[in-house]
């Protein structure tokens, strides 16, 4: 009955004291006895005062910058290669599983391709490797993919320097709650990859000689910046009022629903809102161009 008693009041208490509070609060009950009022202390983070630099012109400077994206013919010359090995790799898995073993036991980089093995590029194999007419078509469509997987690493690079600069330049202290917020975001992330590796995060630790403890403090100087970082995003959202549409908002969210259905709603909201407001204020920021006359 506490914590129902508490899970009330405090959003009641943060709603009337309009305080803009982060991470979970630290609540210390002082008394609680039958027939006797709840007394108790709550200790929490308050947001800190974020001081932004001129992030309009910061972006203004970094999107003014040339860029050229191509495609070398060296570089679809060595993707051809590395598509006509991963097409022998695969046959060589199915042949090692047509002839009695079990998938599971095949390690496909264990598996040596020589370069006469490797298939001439003509019509009947880029038809087997795709929905491709012919070589010329096969090269064509590879080369657009090429060019569209640059210009998205190109586009991430262009925001991470963007972001790194205007973070450079925000005065704001990070807490230390916030920090471990996200230390324990990405513990969460990494015993979920251990896992699915097939591993025991305990066996993991062995392995490695080392404690959760050791983990925490290396990823400390991430999870500040990756923290700041989101502060910084938040800030520039709230001084432009960048928010996602809601009904976008809840689309996204019911495919997350849809997929892992015993995700938590309120959860899965927290963190679809932020992956779009933030790409909201990126695309905004890349909206910042020098005018010319």
């Amino acid at each position: 009955m506490a914590e129902k008693a508490l899970q009330k009041a405090y959003p009641e208490i943060v709603k009337e004291n309009d305080l803009n509070v982060i991470g979970a609060p630290k609540i210390n009950v002082t008394k609680i006895a039958e027939n006797n009022p709840l007394e108790f202390k709550i200790t929490t983070a308050i947001m800190p005062e974020v001081k932004l630099p001129d992030y309009k012109k910061i972006a203004k400077e970094i999107n003014s910058k040339p860029e050229e994206i191509k495609v070398e013919e060296a570089e679809v010359e060595h993707a051809i290669k590395h598509i006509k090995e991963q097409w022998v790799r695969s046959e060589k898995v199915q042949d090692l599983v047509n002839g009695g073993k079990k998938i599971e036991e095949v390690d496909p980089r264990s598996i040596e391709i020589k370069e006469e093995e490797l298939p001439a590029l003509d019509d009947d194999f880029v038809k087997k490797v795709g929905k491709f007419e012919n070589v010329d078509d096969f090269k064509t469509k590879l080369r657009e993919n090429m060019i569209h997987e640059k210009t998205l690493r190109a586009k991430e690079k262009k925001r991470a320097e963007m972001l790194d600069k205007i973070a450079l330049g925000t005065e704001v202290f990070v807490p230390e709650i916030v920090i471990e917020g996200e230390i324990n975001r990405m513990m969460a992330q990494f015993q979920s990859d251990v896992t699915r590796a097939g591993l025991k995060f305990e066996d993991y630790l062995k392995q490695t000689d080392k404690k959760e403890e050791d983990l925490r403090k290396e990823w400390h100087p991430d999870a500040e910046k990756y923290a700041k970082n989101q502060m910084v995003l938040n800030k520039i959202a709230i001084e432009e009022d960048i928010v996602p549409k809601k009904e976008d908002l809840e689309a996204e969210v019911d495919k997350i629903m849809a997929n892992y259905k015993d995700a938590n709603r309120d959860r899965a909201t927290i963190y679809v809102e932020t992956l779009m407001t933030n790409d909201l204020i990126f695309a905004f920021l890349e909206k910042q161009v020098e005018k010319t006359l």
